[in-house]
């Protein structure tokens, strides 16, 4: 089975009982639901190569440590794991590096996640996803201005309350990637203050890779016509939907 759902988690010793199953020995995607919570986990192939190591402080006990020694991408919706949790699963990323994507909606107490750790954590990766977040000013500029990664194309942080980050910051960091979003979703909205917009729109006018931008909601009306115009005209998809322009 390439595909199983579970109601419950599996600690390391368990996980490695369940993988010795048959049908289940070679699944690639673990799919848990809870109280509305939802965890999904996708395998590199062959989820029982999991390379033996010696525990660090971090590992023991961290929130899915068991699922991390060979995960490529994990996806967490709604869930209400405790601060240490949250912080254990961001060192799990930098520990193990071998996590290319995560996904995280929905993400109310973070508050206490370092900045450097979570900025170092997101450098690591291929793809982040941090949709309807509580994400601060001072972790949203960490993770904007870190030192450029070798790995990131792809990031969305649709519904980020960045109306105190600076645009240029934020420009400067979409303008290295492939794909950037930060509009806004549900109750969560963008409020990027329109002098940060401007510089924004002037870093991303450089960019060699950016290919993506989505601004829903946004309000970028004080933008200027020929720098909107010129920085956009590189892209190859614009969303604007519900845009104020």
């Amino acid at each position: 089975w390439k595909h199983v759902k579970l109601k419950t988690f599996f600690n390391e010793e368990t996980l490695g009982e369940f993988l010795k199953i048959e049908r289940y020995s070679k699944v690639q995607i673990l799919e848990i639901e809870r109280k509305g919570q939802v965890i999904i986990l996708e395998f590199y192939p062959n989820p029982l190569l999991i390379q033996e190591q010696e525990e660090t402080p971090e590992d023991q006990g961290s929130f899915l440590a068991a699922y991390f020694k060979n995960l490529k991408k994990l996806t967490l919706i709604s869930c209400m794991a405790e601060c240490a949790d949250w912080n254990n699963i961001f060192h799990q990323i930098i520990q193990q590096g071998k996590l290319k994507e995560l996904t995280v909606k929905t993400w109310l107490n973070c508050d206490s996640t370092p900045p450097d750790i979570l900025a170092t954590a997101i450098a690591k990766l291929e793809v982040v996803k941090m949709v309807e977040t509580s994400l601060n000013h001072d972790q949203l500029t960490a993770i904007f201005s870190a030192p450029s990664s070798q790995s990131l194309t792809e990031a969305d942080f649709s519904g980020s309350q960045v109306q105190d980050v600076s645009g240029q910051v934020i420009g400067k960091f979409a303008a290295k990637l492939r794909k950037f979003s930060l509009g806004s979703v549900g109750s969560h909205k963008c409020m990027m203050a329109p002098r940060e917009a401007e510089s924004f729109f002037q870093e991303i006018l450089s960019s060699q890779t950016l290919q993506y931008l989505d601004l829903a909601k946004c309000n970028l009306r004080s933008v200027d016509d020929s720098l909107f115009t010129e920085a956009v005209g590189k892209l190859k998809t614009l969303k604007l939907e519900w845009a104020k322009l």
